[in-house]
């Protein structure tokens, strides 16, 4: 009873910080499809294509493709890491290329229908840009982000979640502390056949900085899970190796 009434607090915490931003600076849509499988127990794959609209979603900010690979250890445990190729849109008309990695870690726990989460993120990425004349490419700094998430299983099909995350420069020696956060609630439908649709409503803000950005988002994504074959013989081969029995 204490973890729900914590994590009820949690979610009104989190519509609280959606409208407490009385105004915006920008008006985002993200959009997405996901293709994911279960290699065996213990190992999974996705790959993603994402489109995110910016500038009160009148044009493309970024599109990525993301490739990610996932060890389940048990099940409160699972580790992951990935890889992120972007082409980025500014507003100076110069478009550019940017690649990323991240390594995860994150923990969960359900209590009866409800499921809290905490991941751990550790992500660096640079672009395809040269700043000197060594032509090395210009480097982002290396995050840390933590996300903590619930989810409530109303039914099969529909599950709303909460998340809140916080970001954390690592390598920045302009910025050494948390720089931004988003606070997200949303909710996934599983539809028939391995389809899934999810849907939320995101505020990205930023702070410890001399002029923060407030970005209100919104997602919708669709996934798909691809079911391996796997062709099983063990039945047809007893069948001929069982004898028969009129030749006796």
């Amino acid at each position: 009873m204490m973890m729900i009434r914590n994590g009820s607090f949690i979610f009104i915490f989190l519509l609280g910080a959606l409208t407490s931003f009385a105004q915006t600076n920008d008006f985002q849509t993200w959009a997405w499809v996901t293709l994911k499988t279960d290699i065996s127990k213990k190992f999974s794959a996705s790959v993603q294509c994402q489109l995110r609209m910016k500038d009160n979603s009148t044009r493309p900010g970024t599109v990525f493709f993301e490739p990610d690979l996932g060890f389940k250890v048990n099940k409160y445990l699972k580790l992951g890491v990935g890889y992120r190729f972007s082409m980025r849109y500014n507003s100076d008309n110069i478009n550019t290329t940017a690649h990323r990695y991240n390594i995860d870690a994150e923990g969960r726990k359900k209590f009866g229908k409800l499921t809290l989460k905490l991941r751990t993120r550790f992500q660096k990425g640079f672009t395809d840009l040269v700043y000197n004349e060594n032509r090395e490419p210009y480097s982002y700094p290396a995050y840390n982000r933590n996300k903590l998430s619930m989810e409530y299983e109303v039914n099969k099909r529909f599950s709303p979640y909460a998340e809140f995350e916080l970001f954390l420069p690592l390598n920045n020696p302009r910025q050494r502390n948390f720089d931004r956060y988003r606070a997200t609630i949303g909710s996934s439908f599983d539809l028939k056949n391995r389809n899934t649709i999810d849907c939320f409503f995101r505020v990205q803000h930023e702070f410890n900085t001399a002029n923060p950005k407030t970005d209100f988002i919104i997602g919708l994504g669709y996934a798909y899970d691809v079911k391996l074959s796997k062709k099983k013989k063990k039945d047809k081969d007893k069948k001929e190796e069982k004898p028969d029995s009129k030749k006796k």
